[in-house]
């Protein structure tokens, strides 16, 4: 029986590779984020651990998240402890290092380099002072030579060729004062394995470092090179005595597992969102591959009788059809594997273009990559090989010989079950809101499985959805091929059904992300209208800190009555952790936005007095008079509460004035100026005002209402696009059970086709059959799935309305492009079939069994 199977499988190489083919693609996709994610690790852990220092001195206050890095004034340790730390035994040498963030390099247009990848930073570099110990540097000068002196600097090679530069050209750089420097270029950098982030990275010798961003005596941390030999704690432990309040020793090995922490949580999660859409391709490739073992079943009924008559037993049978599906399974998940190496090279493509800071990296394979993607393929394969296999097993012998189709059952129970899944998937969905408005995680979670119920519900039902559907859908189409295709449609419903299940399962995700996004974009533009009184907003390209010389030149702009400034500064909060809090001129940002307050008053906001919205006043129990101690980068703080205001938009958390953000640890650098105009000068003369004093920023954007708007939605259509990309591939394997079906149905109508073909229709005449069919398929599978997620679309936005998705939208033009694309993808999937079926001979067809 093993071998009659595999000679089975082996004698129709055409389905072979077209079911293959989709257990190749899904399993790329799985073995493709693990070599991806495996990879970066791989390369971060190499530069974590290149040329770690045995100690580094730093700030206490440099444990607060990385997300937050850049915010807030630069935390210092003292140089001075450079002598005492080199007299130590055990001590080879302490160097020290500043580190910069919010550098802005310009290119040949006065514009910031990277601005218009409008990706991760924005156009902002990271500046550093050069080390020129070999041993504590990461980093190689590849071109030129390491920066010496106040007018020269060194690029990374990335950069260098971005602005098209060589050792010796000019480069002009505006530091985070604001201040315009011109530079000469001594050398183009490389790590020394090679990674390069898509991070711009800029580097001074130590003093001028210092001497354009800090004050004499200060560096960011001090690295310490131990003698060979040293035990790194103990060296800690030496210095430790030595330090400032404020200022901590970590052994090299401490640092490289904090970061190691970090990258893990980062990783994890990222891996976690890419398996997500993988799990979607796998489960539209189960929906083929038993549609596809559903048809072969069907089509070897008179195979496997003959099987049955010669004495096998429905065991062996069974088994034999479970042989075929295991073979196919190992030899494609392969090759899927094989193509998850290139399929990881395309997301390190998709995030590099995204603006993503990842580094390339060379491809890691892991062992548990290959066992994973293996028994993925495998599981994936056979179970959904299992019920086919199964209905082949009670084939009877002497009905088979008679060429009795095999009966598929009245369906009876698939209906049942359907309907039960609908139904409590309904019940659960109509939950979701109430359970969201007292947790809105747990509303997320109970709406995703109510989601789940309605669309395998809906799958199961789809057999008796098709005949309607594909009624209605036939009537666009006149003639005999319109009838044929619709006949074709209905004979087998559930093949229909099935085959229309792998595209309704990828449109539905893509309608429901489409329906959150418009609504997304509706709510923002919302509450810039209801909350945003000021007729101009100033941000930083990429969200990024900008010098408060702007709102200096912004005030002294003829036309402008206010300019609010928001400062922001890292803490370490009761109910939020690691957040921003915000530093305002609280008579000013009053007039700039429309704040409801319903405790207190910001008028009161003075030295150490904070404003707390109130989702964050609940949690923590808090209320005007309430004292709530903070930690800064300066320590911690009591700070007082004198009012409690309704969340706005995006100003929520712990607002401050101006000089308590300061004692806080704000820098000289504001996050966003609101300004609002005379209302005796007109709009346009006061943008103009502002674009003549906004020439030397050429890091930060003028908006109006309506610009900033159009902003914010675009970032949310390239994140909506980001998603698209990730879903291409489970729309592809479910254009892929399209080719496959018809594929296959040409080969059983092999005889009808030949009749067709003997009573006058022509090869066109059958082409055209075969892609109505193919158009109904696609149009029902997308229609179905549409409704479904707008649905959910509709349902996740009223769970989330609480957190500023308020409104209700639908992206009919997108809506209608899916539809669209989905049936043009669904004809250019029957060419192929459809030139094979017409390429029939007409009296080897009729004589076909």
């Amino acid at each position: 029986m093993l071998k009659a199977a595999l000679r089975n499988l082996f004698a129709h190489k055409l389905r072979l590779v077209l079911t293959g083919l989709s257990i190749v693609l899904a399993v790329a996709f799985v073995a493709g984020t693990y070599i991806f994610t495996d990879s970066l690790r791989a390369s971060l852990d190499t530069l974590i651990q290149q040329d770690q220092p045995d100690v580094s001195v730093q700030p206490a206050s440099a444990d607060f998240s990385p997300d937050f890095q850049g915010a807030g004034k630069l935390p210092t340790v003292p140089t001075t402890l450079v002598p005492e730390i080199e007299d130590l035994d055990g001590v080879t040498m302490a160097v020290p290092a500043i580190v910069v963030p919010n550098i802005v390099v310009l290119d040949k247009q006065g514009l910031p380099l990277g601005q218009e990848s409008d990706g991760f930073g924005g156009g902002t570099a990271i500046g550093s002072s050069w080390v020129t110990e070999p041993a504590l540097n990461p980093t190689e000068v590849v071109e030129g030579s390491p920066p010496v002196g106040a007018d020269q600097l060194a690029l990374d090679s990335a950069s260098a060729e971005q602005l098209g530069v060589v050792p010796g050209d000019e480069i002009t750089v505006l530091l985070p004062d604001g201040d315009r420097t011109d530079f000469e270029l001594s050398g183009v950098t490389e790590t020394q394995n090679g990674s390069g982030f898509a991070i711009t990275f800029v580097y001074w010798d130590f003093a001028t470092a210092q001497d354009l961003f800090l004050t004499a005596d200060q560096a960011s941390s001090i690295s310490v090179l131990a003698d060979p030999g040293s035990v790194q704690t103990q060296i800690r432990d030496a210095i430790s005595p030595l330090l400032p309040t404020g200022v901590v020793a970590v052994t090299g090995e401490e640092q490289a597992s904090q970061v190691s922490e970090q990258l893990d949580s980062g990783l994890g999660f990222l891996n976690t969102f890419l398996l997500v859409f993988a799990i979607v391709s796998l489960f539209v490739a189960a929906f083929l591959i038993y549609n596809t073992f559903s048809m072969l079943v069907a089509q070897r009924t008179r195979e496997l009788a003959l099987l049955r008559a010669i004495g096998a037993s429905r065991g062996q049978v069974l088994r034999s059809i479970l042989a075929e599906a295991v073979v196919l399974a190992l030899v494609a998940s392969a090759l899927g594997i094989a193509a998850g190496a290139g399929f990881a090279k395309g997301l390190q493509a998709l995030f590099q273009a995204a603006g993503a800071p990842f580094p390339a990296s060379s491809l890691v394979f892991e062992p548990r990559t290959i066992v994973v993607a293996m028994l993925v393929g495998l599981v994936i394969t056979v179970v959904s090989a299992l019920l086919p296999a199964r209905r082949a097993s009670v084939i009877a012998p002497v009905a088979a010989m008679r060429e009795e189709s095999v009966a598929a059952g009245s369906g009876h129970r698939r209906t049942a079950i359907g309907g039960f899944l609908l139904g409590g998937g309904i019940g659960l969905a109509v939950m979701a809101p109430r359970v969201a408005a007292n947790d809105t995680m747990q509303g997320a979670l109970v709406a995703g499985v109510a989601a789940a119920g309605v669309l395998i519900g809906v799958l199961a039902l789809s057999p008796e959805l098709a005949r309607p559907a594909t009624v209605a859908l036939s009537a666009l189409f006149r003639g005999v091929n319109g009838r044929l295709a619709s006949g074709n449609t209905r004979r087998n419903p559930r093949r229909t059904a099935a085959t229309a299940g792998a595209l309704t399962i990828g449109v539905c995700l893509m309608s429901a992300i489409s329906v959150l996004a418009a609504s997304t974009q509706k709510s923002v533009a919302g509450i810039v209208d209801d909350v945003i009184g000021a007729d101009f907003v100033i941000t930083g390209y990429g969200f990024q800190p900008f010098p408060g010389a702007v709102g200096e030149a912004v005030r002294a702009t003829e036309g402008v009555q206010a300019a609010a400034v928001v400062r922001q500064a890292p803490m370490r909060a009761p109910g939020t952790g690691d957040t921003l809090a915000t530093g305002v001129d609280p008579t000013v940002i009053q007039q700039a936005l429309s704040l409801t307050v319903p405790e207190g008053s910001f008028d009161d906001l003075g030295e150490d007095d904070v404003a707390v919205d109130r989702d964050t006043a609940d949690s923590i129990g808090a209320g005007v008079g309430s004292t709530i101690q903070v930690l800064s980068v300066a320590g911690p703080v009591d700070l007082q509460v004198v009012a409690v205001y309704e969340p706005a938009g995006g100003f929520t958390g712990y607002v401050t004035d101006l000089p308590t953000i300061a004692r806080l640890g704000a820098a000289d650098q504001d996050s966003v100026v609101y300004v609002v105009k005379d209302a005796a000068t007109s709009a346009e003369d006061v943008q103009a005002g502002l674009e003549r004093a906004l020439e030397p920023y050429p890091n930060v954007q003028l908006l109006d209402q309506s610009a900033f708007k159009q902003t914010i939605s675009d970032q949310i259509g390239q994140l909506l696009n980001f998603l698209f990309a990730l879903l291409v591939l489970a729309v592809l394997i479910a254009l892929l059970g399209i080719v496959n079906t018809l594929a296959l149905s040409v080969f059983e109508r092999t005889r009808e086709i030949g009749l067709l073909r003997a009573v006058g229709m022509s090869r066109r005449g059958i082409r055209r059959t075969i892609v109505i069919e193919a158009f109904i398929i696609a149009a029902f599978g997308a229609v179905v799935g549409m409704i479904v997620g707008v649905a959910f679309g509709a349902l996740l936005q009223r769970i989330l309305a609480d957190q500023g998705i308020e409104q209700f939208a639908v992206n009919a033009g997108q809506l209608a492009l899916f539809l669209v694309l989905a049936a043009v993808g669904g004809v250019l999937a029957a060419l192929w079939p459809a030139w094979r079926a017409s390429r029939l001979r007409i009296l080897g067809a009729i004589a076909a069994e």
